[in-house]
């Protein structure tokens, strides 16, 4: 790479991000590493102009899409152990467009939403457990205060919350209303769930047995 003075490089299995940014710090190798940005298993974050870049390629390829007619679908969660709940809630998600695109809250947003001792999986496990669901396009994470960016770069047909969020106010309903946007909330399904009651669950078996 330094003998041929390669400045940019495609990374074909996004699993190896961080591993692979590690390697060219290592060799000193001034690369910038790009990676398909509708691969399931893609990472961005905020915090890292690198990752910044991609989630411009994201929006360009979306972008492309919406030229073709397609409808663009956005919801964000932290999806923290993956239930029915959130199966059901995706595949509701993806029948209303085309393509749909998950963000999930990084591990500090996640705790600040959450509270202690959240989250029990760690933010590269949440994005590879949905990225491999068969109705999502694309995996993103994000700071929770990111989100207003975040929507304002790709800009969605349809911004989708789940159904636990009827009749609370929406900290993006001003940037989905100027861009556009336009926002449903999930039915409430019959055997809707929710991770907190699971944690209280294996919390509950564990104390019986103690």
């Amino acid at each position: 790479m330094k003998a041929y003075g390669i400045a940019t490089a495609v990374l074909l299995n996004p699993n190896y991000y961080d591993d692979t940014l590690q390697l060219l710090d290592h060799h000193q190798l001034s690369v910038k590493l790009l990676v398909d940005p509708l691969s399931p298993q893609l990472h961005i974050s905020e915090r890292e102009n690198e990752n910044r870049t991609t989630l411009e390629l994201l929006a360009a390829r979306i972008e492309q899409a919406r030229a073709c007619g397609k409808t663009i679908v956005l919801t964000n969660g932290v999806f923290d152990l993956l239930h029915a709940g959130h199966i059901q809630f995706l595949r509701y998600a993806k029948t209303l467009g085309d393509l749909l695109v998950v963000a999930i809250d990084s591990d500090e947003s996640a705790r600040r939403l959450k509270g202690r001792g959240r989250p029990i999986n760690h933010e590269r496990d949440r994005m590879l457990l949905i990225a491999a669901l068969d109705m999502v396009d694309a995996v993103l994470l994000f700071e929770g205060e990111a989100l207003p960016e975040l929507i304002r770069t790709l800009r969605p047909h349809i911004h989708v919350k789940g159904g636990d969020y009827g009749g609370k106010p929406s900290p993006v309903a001003n940037v989905l209303q100027e861009i556009g946007t336009k926002s449903i909330v999930a039915p409430l399904f019959s055997n809707n769930l929710h991770t907190s009651q699971i944690v209280e669950r294996i919390l509950a078996l564990t104390s019986s047995k103690s």
